[in-house]
């Protein structure tokens, strides 16, 4: 049976629910339950905006009877410091996209400000640390060399201080040689806010998380870029089938690879949220076919229906079932396996469905006190 703090959660994050589950939600908002349990997942799994904006809907329905009025204020206030928040993000942003457009550097911003102003058309809905951009791999370099122009600096951001702390060229030589990404790109902002550092994410592979290389398929993305509009201009951005697929592959990445499963980053809820939000989306039409054979092209089968299976098992059923079928497999086994990074050695082999381990916050630890699997 399912709990209620994990049922109510569900029903806050989905994006479409019917007459029955809007009735269930109201009711449970009505009632005694471990509040603390329901808040502090929906922050650790930042859907906090997705979840205000429900509470929101009710409210301009009628609806006024929680039990615990302080859950609605408290995401009321995060929802407020998130629009503060992606707003000098979005400023910053649209700021640095025009200079890469005006050196003809060729870019898609990903996720984040693109999913927050297209799909949610709610920046304070989808919370961003950063901003992920990918350009081919020989302008890579051009597109350093100008953010830095800008003010930027590749490193880390100190804990203690605040301060930004630059990479040393040994760590500047080897990320690019062994990932999909350089270092991040920061810039202290110049104005009194509560976001004080700007972080960019240069992409310039599409297989995350490896030192392999995607030219052709990161070429045809780029060919195939849309605009986003934003407040002031707008931006680049991948077709929704490219950004589907992106997303598809960035989840499965996360989740079946004990790196991240080590830094609790694997089955964050709001990556399957901006893929359940992008496919309810009255304003996005997924090519399905198109999708398909992409999919096939660039042999992303299993990422795509690992992701789907695990949207389908939150949010119900939301993809056309041949699309499901084409690469569904007798051994579902990978479903429920973490292997070591970049390596097939399985690490753990999970035993509880989908939906407990989405709500279990300590697969890490479970991860650390398993026998790793030959």
């Amino acid at each position: 049976m399912v709990k209620n703090e994990h049922r109510i959660i569900q029903l806050l994050i989905h994006p479409q629910l019917n007459n029955e589950d809007t009735e269930e939600l109201k009711k449970l908002l009505e009632t005694h339950m471990d509040w603390a349990t329901v808040t502090g997942t929906i922050i650790t799994h930042r859907v906090s905006g997705i979840a205000y904006r429900k509470m929101r809907e009710l409210i301009g329905k009628g609806f006024n009877a929680f039990v615990y009025p302080r859950f609605y204020y408290t995401f009321e206030g995060i929802y407020k410091l998130q629009t503060v928040r992606s707003a000098e993000l979005r400023r910053q942003t649209e700021f640095v996209c025009n200079q890469l457009e005006k050196e003809q550097i060729k870019y898609c911003v990903l996720k984040g400000l693109a999913l927050s102003q297209s799909v949610y058309g709610d920046i304070g809905v989808r919370v961003s640390n950063d901003t992920d951009i990918l350009v081919a791999s020989n302008q890579i370099q051009s597109a350093i060399q100008l953010i830095n122009h800008l003010g930027y600096v590749q490193g880390h951001i100190d804990m203690k201080s605040g301060e930004i702390v630059p990479a040393s060229r040994r760590d500047l030589v080897i990320r690019p040689m062994v990932s999909h990404e350089v270092i991040p790109l920061l810039r202290k902002i110049d104005i009194q806010t509560e976001w004080p550092i700007h972080e960019i994410d240069l992409h310039f592979s599409l297989d995350l998380m490896t030192g392999n290389r995607t030219e052709q398929q990161l070429q045809d993305y780029l060919d195939r870029r849309i605009v986003i509009q934003t407040e002031q201009t707008g931006v680049y951005s991948l077709a929704w089938e490219d950004h589907l697929l992106f997303l598809c592959v960035h989840f499965y990445k996360e989740a079946a690879f004990d790196f991240e499963v080590r830094k609790c980053n694997d089955l964050s809820l709001y990556k399957l949220c901006d893929i359940a939000h992008m496919l309810s989306s009255s304003s996005i039409s997924i090519d399905w076919d198109e999708f398909a054979a992409r999919t096939d092209r660039y042999g992303m089968g299993k990422a795509v229906w690992y992701t789907l299976s695990y949207v389908e098992q939150i949010f119900g059923c939301m993809i056309p079932e041949h699309i499901m079928n084409l690469w569904q497999t007798e051994d579902e086994s990978f479903l429920h396996t973490v292997y070591e990074y970049n390596k097939d050695k399985v690490i753990i082999r999970w035993t509880d469905t989908i939906w407990e381990r989405v709500f279990n916050m300590n697969r890490a630890g479970m991860l650390d006190s398993s026998i790793s699997l030959a």
